[in-house]
């Protein structure tokens, strides 16, 4: 298994609170101020596009069409009870992306400095592919959960995807996260498609001069998925018994 993953999608999320929370709002020109702060910073710029209603606010920057069909973007959602940030098919790494949401929560405070956050969820998706295997779907289904013979009885000259879901707890200083990990074969048949997203409890809410615990979720996600999950596949990842590819 090659050692470092090509990660194509980052999400971070947090539930959103204030004076008047639950289901405060705030005015348009209030987000357009927001959205002028964030193109003005240089970690943050480039969301193009504006989008305002009573109830939800996004910011966007769209990348174009991929030729698989998938469509490139980064965009920062805000609802009366959270805020979100997504970098789609990302461009950046893990670590661009952790100085980019930590940017964009400074920015936040800057507008909104009366409100709180507590960190909810983080999500990494990756590819990687297996060095000894040509088909992800023989590495997953025959190797790593070792279903043989059904698996290519039942999907014999049939596109599929054969992969596997796991939960765990994991301790993270004085936390406990939750934890699901989702691996499966991917559309380009060569690679494998990895998932970890991590779900905390609720601590301490982040304000102004208090934003580097946002990190440590994201961080406990990116470090599950690169020195536990991919060392786990990366150990199954062996030569056949004669040397040669499967």
């Amino acid at each position: 298994m090659k050692p470092s993953p090509s990660y194509i999608h980052f999400r971070m999320g947090w539930q959103l609170l204030g004076p008047e929370s639950p289901g405060q709002w705030f005015e348009k020109e209030q987000f357009r101020a927001f959205w002028d702060k964030l193109n003005s910073g240089p970690l943050t710029s480039g969301y193009h596009d504006f989008s305002y209603r009573p109830n939800r606010c996004e910011l966007a920057e769209l990348r174009g069409e991929r030729e698989d069909g998938g469509t490139p973007f980064s965009k920062i959602s805000c609802q009366p009870d959270e805020i979100t940030i997504v970098e789609e098919w990302a461009e950046s790494s893990a670590d661009e992306f952790a100085e980019k949401f930590t940017a964009v929560l400074q920015t936040w405070f800057e507008v909104f400095p009366q409100t709180f956050f507590v960190v909810q969820r983080s999500t990494l998706r990756a590819l990687v592919q297996p060095t000894n295997f040509t088909d992800s779907r023989e590495f997953l289904g025959d190797r790593v959960m070792e279903l043989g013979p059904r698996v290519h009885t039942t999907f014999t000259n049939m596109p599929f995807k054969i992969g596997f879901t796991a939960t765990c707890m994991k301790k993270v200083q004085d936390q406990e996260l939750f934890v699901e990990a989702t691996v499966n074969s991917w559309r380009d048949n060569r690679l494998v498609w990895v998932e970890v997203q991590g779900t905390a409890p609720l601590a301490a809410p982040l304000n102004a001069a208090h934003t580097d615990p946002a990190r440590l979720l994201f961080g406990s996600c990116r470090t599950f998925l690169e020195d536990e999950l991919l060392a786990l596949l990366t150990s199954y990842d062996t030569p056949s018994p004669n040397g040669e590819k499967d």
